[in-house]
């Protein structure tokens, strides 16, 4: 009968047993982890700066110098290339483009292959023991040898695993296409900043250098009226008029240029140059309102055909969608199929190679009795969705109506200011004509000389206001976004931007109009789709015409 000490201490000759050497690894790499884990090092004030010098570096190594005058389409030029927060949204479509390819492999068996060598320091044997008399059987034998390789190949699928990952790899897909609408979006608005910004500068340059000069007359004419105060020439009270009214002036002049400093500090951030980097803005000897065509109602379908909010909330909403389906797929029995090649030296084997399958068939009990509770969450997150979709549907009407009419009263605001320059600019010249060689004559001229530059620079400003007017409607209807070719030389694309401002824009939104139009007479019709152009019409576009009609379909209705 085998009999086994219940404290294995001493060998068969009565001393200790050797130590393994695979404990003392086993305890060496345990007082090796424990020894690791101590708390790194924070990182150094002279580390985070040399970071910081480096990502400045690197930004400023990436960019065109900026060399001569900058027009409207090179900022925005600029701002296409070089803006790091539209760069985010690019690698962010980028990173969600490569979470999609690698999707793909998700969906092919498991496969692996691999081999090795496998040793002890003694015999692996065993003996065997009578399940009736309790007695040893078989003397102790050996079936395998000290030292062996191993070598085997191996394939494992699952039809659980694949129906999951198929459906995970759609979400994937549906979340490329919503990284798009949030660079849209992004591109869009940088665009309309950029042109508020470029405008707001150009008032500042072309205003900015009369400020100063005007601000020192200011003080010298308050100099002069308290010495012709104290010559006896003005009494305290005209000199103290005099006072005040130069210092209104005074604080006037330094509002706005307080004001024109943030406007290149914001132009010169969304084209990524350092603030410190002086800005020569191009000239521009007129200043033409842009005009908007078509009526509200048809802008109003635009935004709903075009918003990239509202293609946001279609594709979270499919996502969630495809959720609802892969909890209802984890809750099915699913198929395990192994197979594979396996190889083996151990010279007692009849067969030292050998192919082998295996099938399982299994269900995961927690799955299935927790899949009511899985959809009702599931069902909740998509009423929020479709909840969050209709307000944001309101959300871009209003904001289609509020930047119409902004639109309009920053148009009249501009007529208004160009006569009040007129005004201002001949209330000068009458001034300089007429002016009395006194101390009130001279402060009057001051007065004039900065009423007209503030008329001027409110002329500027006004007409950045509209253009920010004109861009904030553009962006409510989702169409303000260049399509063209951005990866070519920074002239390329000054040009091709000015061709897209210039013609390409008014162009796009009429062709959307008229779409608009269509759109609202199939659904006043009752029927939603596409009418068959041609046979040579490309199915992804008349599919895309099909959704978006299909969407303003429903938001119409619905109202």
């Amino acid at each position: 009968m085998i009999r086994r000490s219940a404290r294995p201490t001493l060998n068969s000759r009565g001393g200790c047993r050797p130590v393994r050497p695979g404990r003392l690894a086993a305890a060496a790499l345990l007082i090796g982890a424990l020894g690791g884990c101590v708390l790194p090092e924070p990182v150094t004030e002279a580390e985070r700066l040399d970071v910081a010098l480096k990502d400045l570096d690197a930004i400023t190594r990436a960019q065109a110098p900026v060399e001569g005058r900058i027009n409207l389409y090179g900022a925005m030029a600029r701002a296409l290339r070089y803006n790091l927060d539209r760069r985010i949204r690019l690698v962010e479509q980028f990173y969600a483009s490569g979470e999609f390819d690698l999707a793909k492999y998700k969906l092919l068996p498991d496969a692996s292959i691999g081999g090795g060598y496998l040793g002890r320091s003694n015999q692996a044997g065993s003996s065997s023991q009578s399940l009736l008399t309790g007695r040893q059987s078989l003397e102790p034998s050996t079936s395998l040898e000290r030292n062996r390789g191993v070598a085997d190949a191996r394939v494992l699928w699952s039809t659980l695993d694949f129906g999951v990952s198929y459906v995970k790899m759609q979400q994937d897909g549906n979340a490329v296409w919503l990284a798009r609408e949030v660079e849209r979006k992004t591109t869009a608005r940088i665009l309309a900043d950029t042109r508020r910004a470029y405008w707001r500068a150009y008032a500042a340059e072309r205003i900015g250098a009369q400020l100063p000069a005007i601000a020192e007359a200011a003080n010298a004419a308050i100099r002069a009226a308290h010495q012709a105060q104290a010559r006896g020439d003005l009494t305290p009270e005209v000199a103290l008029d005099y006072e005040r009214r130069m210092l209104r002036t005074l604080r006037e002049i330094e509002r706005r240029q307080e004001l024109m400093a943030l406007s290149r500090a914001e132009l010169a951030a969304l084209i990524s140059v350092d603030p410190a980097t002086p800005l020569r803005l191009g000239s521009h000897e007129t200043l033409t309102p842009p005009k908007l065509p078509g009526d509200a109602e048809g802008l109003r379908t635009v935004a709903l055909m075009y918003r990239p909010e509202l293609y946001e909330h279609d594709y979270k909403l499919r996502i969630a969608g495809l959720e609802r389906q892969i909890e209802i797929l984890s809750t099915m029995p699913g198929l395990r199929i192994d197979t594979g090649y396996s190889y083996d030296t151990n010279r007692y084997l009849y067969n030292n190679n050998w192919l082998d399958l295996g099938a399982r068939l299994s269900l995961q009990l927690t799955q299935f009795i927790s899949l009511p509770a899985r959809l009702e969450q599931n069902e909740t997150k998509q009423v929020l969705i479709e909840t969050q979709r209709k307000a944001m549907t309101l959300s871009v009407i209003t904001q289609v109506h509020l930047a119409m009419r902004a639109y309009g009263t920053k148009l009249r605001d501009f007529a208004l200011a160009n006569r009040i320059l007129q005004n201002e600019g001949r209330a000068l010249t009458t001034m300089r004509a007429n002016k009395e060689a006194t101390t009130a004559g001279e402060a009057a001229l001051i007065e004039a000389r900065a009423a007209h530059a503030l008329a001027s620079l409110d002329y500027y400003y006004t007409y950045a206001e509209l253009q920010e007017a004109y861009a904030t409607v553009l962006t409510s209807l989702g169409i303000d976004n260049f399509d063209g070719e951005r990866e070519g030389d920074l002239p390329a694309l000054t040009a091709s931007l000015r061709d897209f401002v210039e013609r390409g824009l008014t162009e796009r939104l009429a062709r959307h109009l008229a779409e608009a139009r269509e759109a609202r007479r199939t659904i006043t019709t009752g029927s939603v789709g596409v009418r068959e152009e041609s046979n040579s019409a490309p199915a992804p576009e008349a599919a895309a015409l099909a959704r978006r009609r299909e969407a303003s379909a429903s938001v119409t209705v619905a109202e």
